[in-house]
């Protein structure tokens, strides 16, 4: 009997197991088992189990806060990256501009510094 037992539960589990990829699909499995293999609750164990079904409950709110507060801070400091990177490519497009500008001043200054060398040149002969 007990081998059968065994051997049954090996089976489901085995089925179990090919959910592995579907997450809702593996818990509702697993439940099953649960259900279906554990069955001879006793009082005493029960009282502890309570007690174990307790603090699990309060380390998961535990854990679900710490999540959520981490997801917030995640999505606070992606916008802050994200403005940052915005306000930086606004100076970098500033900067090409008087970059460019710059080098048009300093293309238009040479050409005059040229005609005036060359004036000067005609000037003295």
């Amino acid at each position: 009997d007990v081998e059968a037992v065994v051997k049954r539960f090996k089976t489901d589990l085995y089925n179990c197991v090919g959910f592995i990829q579907e997450p809702k699909k593996l818990k509702e499995n697993v439940k099953a088992l649960y259900q279906k293999y554990v069955q001879d609750e006793t009082p005493e164990s029960a009282g502890v189990d309570a007690d174990i079904q307790r603090e699990y409950a309060r380390q998961r709110e535990h854990l679900e806060r710490s999540v959520a507060s981490l997801r917030k801070k995640l999505t606070k400091d992606s916008e802050i990256h994200r403005a940052d990177n915005v306000r930086i490519m606004q100076e970098n497009v500033t900067l090409i501009k008087e970059i460019n500008d710059l080098r048009r001043e300093l293309k238009i200054a040479r050409t005059q510094v040229h005609d005036l060398e060359t004036a000067l040149g005609v000037m003295r002969k």
